[in-house]
């Protein structure tokens, strides 16, 4: 067996040993014992993948960096899922396993079974591991595309539950309270963003983060549930346009819109039923713009029905960063805000 295998197939036991431990450690005093580990280490939507360098340089790292460096759905211009680095199994030290995000990849003669394995808080919190282990690199492709969109979920869901965390440290209570008393639900919403005025402040709540560089906006809106069709793609952006243009403007008054000059199959758009809360979830991305003005973004719109209301509740965050291309995270930071919403008295906003 090659030395990068032999630390591979190493590294696997130590992951499972620290797991173990990890829960033999806790159990004790009832449960009671907290094991110390250190902080995550790492950039935001970053993942560090641990790989010997044949199967590096074979089918198995292309398939990886296809998949983690697809493109972002609904950007002005194509950016990655994920931020992929790479190491040898050899150089993956003490302080490299303090990564946030970590894919090990195990290749090995002595594996007997192609396995996936998902943890959390390995070595580090919080922090997302995934093994893969296989006897040859044929295998792993197949083990990837069997997993490939779980892998990213598991990713995504990782980093949006960091913020949602830290958003619950630097809430705004009196953001929480006006959205609580007017609309019924729950929404963290940081400190940092001030609420604004739309023109007809019955309409819509607004919240922004307005910097020297960016613009990080929020709306929040509820319609009337009218039966299936009110949750298309089309009745959607419909709402979307016209609640935006009636309420929203920028500089010479120019009103905001949804940008639908391409055509709607320009427009990302996602259904699942009980989703959120068992609660059924439409989500649209895409890119805004001030109608005659040279000004817009990407947007995300998260559409929630609410059975016991029989509406339909919107929050809908737009980005505006026109001094560089990396809108990524500020879009993905949008999406924890928008999923900690929580119909109340429900506190569970974990999704499916």
């Amino acid at each position: 067996m090659k030395t990068a295998q032999i630390v591979a197939l190493l590294t696997l036991l130590t992951l499972m040993s620290a797991c173990n431990t990890d829960k033999k450690k806790s159990a004790h005093n009832g449960g009671l014992k907290e094991v110390f580990k250190p902080e995550i280490i790492g950039q935001a939507n970053e993942v560090l993948i641990v790989i010997g360098e044949a199967a590096k340089r074979d089918t198995c790292g292309g398939y990886l960096r296809y998949m983690l460096s697809d493109t972002f759905v609904g950007l002005p211009t194509d950016e990655p899922v994920f931020d992929i680095h790479t190491v040898p199994a050899g150089y993956f030290d003490q302080q490299m396993r303090r990564h946030r995000n970590l894919i090990i990849v195990n290749v090995a003669d002595t594996v007997s079974t192609d396995t996936i394995r998902y943890f959390r808080d390995v070595w580090a919190r919080p922090q997302a591991v995934i093994n893969m282990s296989a006897r040859d690199q044929a295998s792993l492709p197949a083990i990837m595309k069997r997993h490939h969109n779980k892998i990213i979920s598991f990713f995504h869901r990782a980093e949006r539950e960091r913020l949602m965390s830290y958003y619950k440290r630097i809430n705004s209570a009196a953001h929480t309270k006006e959205i609580m008393d007017r609309y019924g639900v729950k929404l963290l919403i940081p400190n940092q963003f001030e609420r604004c005025k739309p023109r007809n402040k019955n309409a819509m709540s607004w919240y922004m983060c307005d910097t020297k560089e960016f613009q990080d906006g929020l709306f929040v809106y509820t319609t009337p549930y009218t039966g299936e069709q009110s949750m298309s793609k089309e009745s959607l952006i419909a709402l979307r346009d016209s609640m935006l243009r009636a309420n929203v403007a920028g500089p010479d008054d120019a009103p905001m819109c949804t940008e639908t000059r391409m055509g709607l199959d320009e427009i990302d758009y996602k259904f699942g039923r009980g989703l959120h809360n068992g609660l059924d979830v439409a989500e649209v991305r895409g890119l805004w713009r001030l109608d005659g003005y040279a000004m817009g973004g990407p947007f995300v719109m998260r559409a929630i029905h609410d059975t016991i209301g029989n509406r339909i509740i919107i929050t809908d965050g737009y980005v505006y960063y026109p001094a560089r291309e990396h809108k990524r995270n500020h879009i993905r930071q949008l999406e924890a805000i928008m999923h900690s919403l929580s119909l109340f008295p429900q506190e569970n906003t974990d999704d499916k």
